[in-house]
Parts: C-alpha cells; sequence; structure tokens
C-alpha cells in the first residue's frame, strides 16, 4: 500500500470512527445554554424508545433510577400496600410469554409457571454465582435455615408436615426439611452435591488457581459488562475510585478550557484545539506525578498528534470488540453528562463565538 493508500484509509477509517462517536453522543443530552432552562429531562434523547426501555438505557448510562430498588416494592407487598391481584396483573402485563408447557404435575399437586413468576416477584429467585455457592451454602447456612422472609403460615405449615412425616426431624425440623429438599433438588437435576467431602469452607490461593496440570493459568478471560467500561467496572468489583480520579482530572482540563473569561488567567494554546492544548500542557502538570503512573512525562511525550488515532488505539488496545464502540464510548461520555453534553452543544453549534476561537469537540474529550 503506498502512502497516498493509507492516508485515504485513514481518512475512511477516521470517517467511520466520527459517525460512531456521535452516534454514541445522542443519549447525552446537549447542557446549554444554561440560561434558557430550569431543568433538564435526563431521558430526553431516548423520547423514541418505549418509556421501560427508555429508563433502562438510562440506567445502563447514567445511574438513573426510573422505579424504586425491587427490595421496597417487595416490602410494599408484605406491608400489603401491593395486593397479590394487583401483582398478579403486572405479571400478564410485562411478564414473559407463557411456555408451551405452563403446568407441571409435582406429587398430587398442579404447579402453574405463573405461581413460579409470582414467588419470584415476591420473594426472589436468584441466581447463585458459582464462585459464592460453597460459602454461601456451608458458611450462611442456606441448607439449614429458611428464609427470614418466608412467611409465618408457610413456616409453621412446613414444620408440622415434616414432624408429621419424620418423627426424628421433630429436634430440627428446618434443617431436615431443607436438607431434603436440597439433595431431592440435585438428584433431579442430575448434579453432585458441590460440598460432598468438605468439611470447612477454603478460601481460594489468591496468588492463582493450578490447573489440571499443575500450572497456573496466566490468564482468566472476562466478559465486560455491556453497560460498563473497563474503569467502572474495576471500581465495582475493586472499590478502586479511578472513574472518580479520572473524572477530577478531566473537569480540571474542560473548565480551564472552556472558560469565557471568568477565570483570572486563560488558558495557553486554546486556539490548537482541546486535544492538542491538553497534549502540550499535560506534560508539565506536577499534579499527575501523584497518580502512580510510571514514566507518565515519556508517556505523555509518545501520544499522537491525531485525536482520531489516539482513541482508536486506546479502543483495540483494551480489546474493545468493534461493534460495541459505540455503547462503551456512551458510557464514557455518560461518566460526566453535564461537561460531555456542554461539549456536545458546543461541536453542534460551529458558530457560537467561543467554538469558534476554541475548538471542542466529544472526539477530542474522549481521545
Amino acid at each position: 500500500m503506498n502512502r497516498l493508500e493509507q492516508d485515504c484509509s485513514k481518512v475512511t477509517s477516521w470517517k467511520w470512527l466520527r459517525e460512531i462517536v456521535d452516534e454514541a453522543c445522542q443519549p447525552i443530552g446537549p447542557y446549554w445554554p444554561m440560561k434558557t432552562f430550569a431543568y433538564y429531562n435526563p431521558i430526553r434523547d431516548l423520547e423514541h424508545l418505549p418509556f421501560a426501555r427508555a429508563i433502562e438505557e438510562a440506567n445502563g448510562l447514567l445511574g438513573a433510577q426510573g422505579f424504586l430498588p425491587v427490595e421496597e416494592y417487595r416490602q410494599f407487598f408484605f406491608q400489603g400496600r401491593i395486593t397479590l391481584s394487583a401483582l398478579e396483573r403486572a405479571i400478564r402485563r410485562v411478564g414473559p410469554p407463557l411456555p408451551a408447557k405452563a403446568i407441571i404435575q409435582v406429587g398430587a399437586r398442579t404447579l402453574h409457571v405463573q405461581d413460579v413468576w409470582r414467588i419470584h416477584a415476591a420473594y426472589g429467585i436468584e441466581i447463585l454465582p458459582a464462585m459464592l455457592m460453597t460459602w454461601t451454602l456451608e458458611m450462611e447456612g442456606l441448607t439449614t435455615r429458611f428464609r427470614s422472609d418466608l412467611p409465618e403460615a408457610s413456616r409453621s405449615s412446613i414444620i408440622d408436615r415434616t414432624i408429621r412425616e419424620c418423627e426424628k426431624c421433630r429436634h430440627d425440623p428446618e434443617s431436615a426439611y431443607l436438607h431434603n429438599l436440597w439433595k431431592s433438588s440435585l438428584a433431579v437435576c442430575h448434579l453432585s452435591d458441590p460440598l460432598s467431602g468438605l468439611t470447612s469452607f477454603h478460601a481460594p490461593d489468591p496468588s492463582g488457581s493450578a490447573n489440571a496440570s499443575g500450572q497456573k493459568d496466566a490468564f482468566v478471560p472476562v466478559d465486560l459488562p455491556r453497560d460498563r467500561t473497563l474503569g467502572d467496572w474495576l471500581d465495582r468489583e475493586t472499590g478502586s475510585v479511578l472513574i472518580e480520579t479520572i473524572n477530577t482530572h478531566m473537569i480540571k482540563w474542560i473548565g480551564a478550557y472552556v472558560d469565557e473569561g471568568v477565570a483570572g488567567w486563560s488558558m495557553p494554546s486554546r486556539d490548537k484545539g482541546f486535544y492538542a492544548a491538553w497534549r502540550e500542557l499535560a506534560e508539565g502538570d506536577l499534579s499527575s506525578r501523584f497518580l502512580g503512573i510510571p514514566d507518565l512525562r515519556q508517556k505523555f511525550g509518545e501520544l499522537s498528534d491525531s485525536p482520531e488515532q489516539m482513541l482508536s488505539k486506546h479502543l483495540e488496545e483494551l480489546k474493545i470488540p468493534k461493534e460495541r464502540w459505540q455503547n462503551y464510548l456512551s458510557r464514557h461520555l455518560a461518566q460526566l453528562p453535564g461537561w460531555a453534553g456542554f461539549i456536545r452543544w458546543r461541536s453542534d453549534h460551529t458558530g457560537y463565538p467561543a467554538q469558534q476561537h476554541y475548538p471542542i469537540d466529544p472526539l477530542q474529550y474522549l481521545a
């Protein structure tokens, strides 16, 4: 490929990348000018979606909560503020479609799939992660004691029936019933008991686990959740404050760049554009030395002059699949929705005096 072909290929790639960034901006409202509104609807740019879907999207992107936590609705149900008939109507209206086989026979009892759905809505039948199973079963007594939210009438009925059918279980009917239920469930599903042969809980080796050949695995692939960036996924899993640290520095640079005469000392090199000005000044920013990143000054010097190339390089090095770039970048923008919305507004209004003199756009911000 000659130089001309390479340049044409880059132009095509950068055009595609800018289109991806434009699409990623759509859920982020353009917050500006502030003098024309008193509040802003965070899902205004999701109005083309059904309400429940818009709330779901806003929750993934912005952390917006359109509904109360499900635990609070369950408390309302137990308190009688939500009736059983209302719960059943809601399940029929927004629940999953009925399967072809909706009824099963369990001994002398007929069980409908809607019974299971109703129990799940009221009490929660949550998936137990495999890594927590041994701990939950053994240390939290999942197979020895009833859940605290089990209705007293159900508790009494189960205990009375257990004692009638097994006189030896009288001393601890709860444990006997749950133990038999656990064994029966394993038998029906043709599963082995994960507690078989264990006498106590053993924490995993923090240095890594050995595989069948005795060698430690060098890499464990992680499927990044679709509504998370690598940074906020790490924050959630490890308790770090990576996103807060990044946002603090981004606010410092953006605030200095978009200043319109309020600051007593204007940021240098703004006429070169946000990315170029930041790249030029960041090398001399002494506060960056406290981030704990080795050779930071050298790394700044190695950055590309092109924000398109820099953004593309980052995404590729993070192994983000190209088909997920748009959603990934949307989540990044949503981590500072006010500033990102203002930057979007500036880039959409090229005639705005400040934008003419000191251009900034979402792609430069993301790079």
